[in-house]
């Protein structure tokens, strides 16, 4: 999310700028200015908000899901009847498969 917030919020600035570039050349600076000093302060306290609420969160998130994932599955593995023989972990093990099934040819 963080990078498209800043992408977002780049072309936001920039559409500004060239909108008011515009208004410029176009002979209409009393529109021109009041629009880029107003825009610019909308535009720059929204991303403020975005970036306080949510950045610091995004960047971590998918990190502490999967930790919190590998230890529930661990806790699940530790508390459950399956006997384990030491194959148990590997990638997206769930501990009520039965593992028979995964050394078998069909």
């Amino acid at each position: 999310f963080y990078y498209w917030n800043r992408i977002v919020f780049i072309t936001l600035y920039s559409s500004i700028v060239l909108f008011s570039a515009i208004l410029f050349l176009k002979k209409y600076p009393e529109i021109g200015t009041p629009f880029f000093v107003i825009m610019t302060l909308i535009t720059y306290c929204i991303d403020k908000s975005v970036t306080n609420t949510f950045v610091v969160n995004s960047l971590y998130l998918p990190i502490s899901i999967a930790r919190i994932h590998d230890i529930e599955e661990d806790e699940l593995i530790n508390s459950s009847d399956i006997g384990c023989e030491g194959g148990e972990k590997f990638m997206y093990h769930h501990p009520l498969l039965n593992q028979e099934n995964w050394n078998s040819k069909i």
